[in-house]
């Protein structure tokens, strides 16, 4: 899933916590109930339901609505209109930064206050799962042994209270 904000998905967020209102980000449904919102969001390996207050910001995913295909009809209609600018015009309002008086230095790449140096496609793990059963104590003794966990932790003495456990 890719944002339209220059792949860092924070345009939403930033506006829901600048106008102080609860948000629900990756919508692919939402419904009012009863004066509240009720949104099912994308996470990894599924969906979640989230129920919230109203106003709310919400961030609508690209699975939302699926495309169309377009018709003649609608291509033609479109076609109609960049013939006629006038008509264009109260069709299709355009709205830039001289529209709404923004500082052009405050908006876009110029004004991010983050940079997207790098974006990697993150693979599919390989590795495998294990589901462990029995003894607490032996267990975590197991999963000590195989991770080598041991080697960062400091022994600490009965009845000392470690500051900080660093080595």
């Amino acid at each position: 899933m890719q944002t339209t904000d220059g792949d860092t998905a924070q345009v939403g967020p930033q506006i829901a916590e600048r106008l102080d209102l609860p948000q629900i980000t990756y919508c692919d449904q939402f419904e009012i109930v009863e004066n509240k919102l009720r949104a099912r969001r994308i996470i990894e390996g599924g969906h979640q339901t989230v129920i919230s207050q109203l106003p709310a910001l919400l961030t609508i995913a690209n699975t939302y609505h699926p495309l169309e295909y377009k018709s003649f009809r609608g291509a033609w209609r479109v076609q109609q209109l960049l013939r006629q600018p006038e008509k264009l015009a109260q069709t299709i309002r355009k709205v830039d930064v001289d529209t709404i008086g923004a500082d052009p230095l405050r908006c876009g790449l110029k004004g991010s206050p983050t940079i997207v140096a790098q974006v990697e496609k993150v693979e599919e793990s390989t590795r495998q799962c294990r589901l462990l059963f029995g003894d607490a104590k032996k267990t975590v003794a197991l999963l000590r042994q195989e991770s080598g966990i041991d080697r960062f932790l400091v022994p600490v003495e009965p009845g000392v209270q470690p500051v900080a456990a660093c080595r």
